[in-house]
């Protein structure tokens, strides 16, 4: 489903003004997930699913919510009961993998300009806002001294073109990369997405010389 829930123990529901609910609170729906398009919304209190009760009381509880999702199957629909406000009402999600994070993310390297990436997960794109068809690749770590770092290549830049070839994710810029390298280019044109901002970065590789550092 993809929503981030927090227990809504007795502290939590009594600052609410809703001392009579126990259950879950939305803190966070992710776009473009089942969540999000069930309508759950942040600030929402998930008080059963399919109308077992969820009966939140103390900071250990937390799990709770996780456990019960897991008992279901991906695919089929969970009914929630959501308390918003002063209205109860049902919401049906279809159950959803859960998104693969950045560490189980396919990733590539290239020795010659000395960087390496992986691919954009659903995390990327909720932290940067970023749309749904973004496309690039996310720089994990970059050699001090090589020759993406003296160009500024940072970690978590996204590569969305080189050379003006547009990069769909990390086949695409190791392809590129590699073009490149064929060619001994003078200069690699990148570029990057950094925060809320776009630049062009380049690579001036010395092909005659040894790296350096």
């Amino acid at each position: 489903m993809s929503p981030y829930v927090s227990n809504a123990w007795p502290a939590i529901a009594a600052a609410l003004g809703m001392t009579d609910v126990r259950g879950f609170r939305i803190t966070r729906v992710i776009a473009d997930t089942e969540a999000a398009r069930a309508g759950l919304e942040v600030g929402d209190l998930v008080t059963a699913i399919d109308g077992r009760a969820l009966k939140a009381s103390r900071p250990q509880d937390a799990p709770l919510f996780a456990r019960q999702v897991e008992t279901l199957s991906i695919g089929a629909e969970a009914s929630l009961t959501v308390r918003r406000g002063a209205e109860e009402r049902e919401l049906v999600v279809r159950l959803e993998p859960t998104p693969e994070g950045a560490a189980r993310a396919r990733k590539g390297e290239d020795d010659h300009f000395e960087f390496e990436f992986r691919e954009i997960v659903l995390q990327d794109r909720h932290r940067e806002r970023w749309d749904a068809d973004a496309k690039g690749a996310i720089v994990t770590a970059v050699t001090n001294g090589g020759w993406a770092s003296i160009a500024g290549l940072a970690v978590l830049d996204r590569i969305i073109s080189v050379d003006d070839v547009a990069i769909g994710g990390v086949d695409g810029l190791a392809a590129a990369l590699a073009t490149a390298r064929e060619r001994r280019a003078e200069r690699v044109r990148l570029f990057v997405s950094r925060g809320h901002r776009t630049t062009y970065l380049f690579i001036e590789p010395d092909w005659g010389a040894e790296r350096p550092h």
